[in-house]
């Protein structure tokens, strides 16, 4: 008879810190079901990710949080919608600044209506991570599937965990 084993946790000092950025008032919901996801991805059943959000910070100051946040994390995934966002913006800026790999994906439930200033200046928004050759997953398509938008961003995830292993194995080999 198979014993099932359990996942085991690293170190918090070892895990890898993914920041979501997104509207919160938008994707509240989705914040959390990616939160739980992401925490509970595994690798050879070790956990490897947290997952941190600001607006569980207990400081009064956004942007300090938001850059004192962003200092820890390894990983930023923003989740661009309708609602133009200034925390998003500086959330998405302060990562690029820091040289945080940029996973960006746009998401919408329901096709782009009428125009209105702050849809316009979401796509400048959009537009200026695009022309900075910045890749935005669901550009073309917008994912309007929870589930699809998901499994996209663990499936990025792990190949961007996969990528820095490579490149650490690499410096580690040309140092010694």
């Amino acid at each position: 008879m198979a014993k099932k084993l359990r996942n085991l946790r690293t170190s918090e000092a070892d895990l890898i810190h993914v920041f979501i950025s997104s509207a919160q008032a938008e994707f509240q919901r989705l914040r959390t079901i990616l939160r739980l996801d992401i925490e509970n991805e595994t690798i050879g059943r070790i956990i490897i990710f947290r997952v941190d959000l600001v607006e569980e910070k207990p400081g009064t100051d956004i942007e300090t949080d938001i850059r004192k946040t962003l200092e820890k994390c390894t990983i930023y995934v923003g989740i661009i919608g309708k609602q133009y966002s200034e925390t998003t913006i500086k959330e998405f800026q302060s990562a690029r600044s820091m040289g945080l790999p940029l996973l960006v994906y746009m998401f919408r439930k329901k096709p782009r209506t009428k125009r209105t200033a702050e849809s316009d200046r979401m796509w400048q928004f959009i537009e200026d991570i695009k022309n900075r050759g910045i890749r935005i997953r669901g550009y073309d398509t917008p994912y309007n599937d929870e589930n699809e938008l998901r499994d996209n961003v663990l499936a990025d995830l792990g190949a961007h965990v996969a990528t820095m292993t490579i490149q650490s194995a690499q410096i580690r080999r040309i140092l010694s």
